[in-house]
């Protein structure tokens, strides 16, 4: 049966079966010229169970879209999703729209399968701002100087420094039980949709880790697992989500430091929990609404709320509805309705809205919203992001 909005098949788009998706190597070699042969050697590993879609001429591939899967959690809820990486076009093929098509059906496709929302990390903002795409978090970052850490040392004193009782070593094959352990334990009282991180996603992970000459690495207080981070060595020391107890927060500079100072290159963290000094907030996923209806239905509230709500979107038409809301503190009752919307939105601006990037004042200026509408806005609990996936 097909679904209603969703078009006839795109006939410029082909999607690939398991033994066609090696074929795409060739494009992303030429496009992604960063990456490094063992990176790519790694790329086996990730076509093993996404969805890649292509346009070819003459049997090869000009342009590609890979989507691999992710489990996401959300106040203990599974949310299916796809990450769109390898969006990539041959130099003499560029400027055809064949990128256009390839992300329109790709949304289609994410549709069928009723999921809430897609996410990629962008080149540039501006080529998926027209699809409708939006920054939906950012990512804490902040970088250490290795000339700037070695003197400071060497002024302060190498022991003092580097003897502070939290270790970190790569971990081995019987730390993947325990590092999904404390991380499940580490997110649940924090209400951020994140990706779900069982044994199976650190193994994953450190794979990918290890194809950029890296690994996980666990920290450790008195034999006890209190934290772990992700590290890539290559031109710099590349940190990437580094989590610890609460109570041993502020052990995560002097970590860097001694990282920073052991390989004698600059370091870069990415995505950690922390505040002040010289940390930067970088806008990181742009993410797009898929299904309205399945996204609506992940909300909550500070108190209980009622209202109607009419979008737009001008790729996926069975989105253009609307919508009735019941949200409560826990969880939002949705359904279609034929009466008089309250506030009408763009999929975008609601994509912007609900991941905390579009204030509710910003609507108020824009559509001059009743005192009523503003205040049942302001009451919808937004969605969090922690996302830091690389591919």
């Amino acid at each position: 049966m097909a679904v209603q909005g969703v078009p006839k098949e795109n006939k410029m788009v082909k999607r690939l079966n398991h033994y066609e998706k090696i074929k795409t190597r060739n494009l992303w070699e030429e496009v992604f010229t960063e990456d490094s042969k063992k990176f790519l050697d790694y790329f086996s590993e990730k076509i093993k169970d996404n969805e890649v879609l292509v346009v070819e001429k003459d049997g090869s591939v000009v342009s590609m879209l890979h989507l691999n899967p992710f489990t996401l959690l959300y106040r203990e809820r599974i949310v299916k999703s796809h990450y769109i990486v390898a969006v990539a076009t041959k130099k003499e093929y560029r400027h055809q729209g064949f990128m256009s098509e390839l992300l329109k059906e790709a949304m289609h496709l994410l549709y069928e399968g009723e999921e809430p929302f897609t996410f990629l990390m962008p080149a540039r903002e501006s080529i998926y701002t027209p699809f409708d795409f939006r920054f939906i978090d950012k990512q804490n970052q902040i970088k250490m100087i290795y000339g700037k850490i070695e003197n400071e040392i060497q002024n302060k004193g190498k022991n003092e420094e580097m003897n502070f009782p939290v270790t970190f070593t790569f971990i081995s094959e019987e730390n993947y039980r325990e590092l999904a352990k404390f991380s499940g334990k580490s997110w649940e009282s924090k209400s951020f949709c994140m990706v779900r991180h069982d044994e199976k996603y650190f193994r994953r992970l450190q794979k990918e880790q290890e194809s950029q000459n890296g690994g996980i690495c666990m920290i450790s207080y008195e034999n006890r697992c209190i934290g772990y981070f992700n590290i890539a060595m290559e031109s710099c020391v590349e940190v990437r989500e580094l989590l610890i107890e609460e109570k041993f927060k502020n052990d995560i500079f002097p970590i860097l430091r001694k990282i920073c100072f052991h390989y004698k290159k600059d370091v870069i963290c990415k995505g950690f929990w922390g505040k002040g000094g010289d940390i930067m907030q970088i806008p990181n996923m742009m993410g797009r609404i898929i299904s309205v209806g399945k996204m609506l239905s992940l909300l909550t509230a500070k108190i209980p709320v009622r209202i109607t709500v009419a979008v737009i979107d001008s790729i996926i038409k069975s989105n253009n509805q609307k919508f009735r809301l019941e949200i409560n503190t826990e969880e939002t009752y949705v359904s279609i309705t034929d009466g008089k919307p309250e506030v009408s939105m763009g999929i975008d601006e609601l994509t912007a809205f609900l991941f905390g990037f579009l204030p509710a004042a910003t609507l108020l200026s824009k559509y001059g919203l009743s005192a009523a509408v503003m205040e049942k806005l302001k009451n919808i609990n937004t969605i969090p992001v922690f996302i830091n996936e690389i591919v």
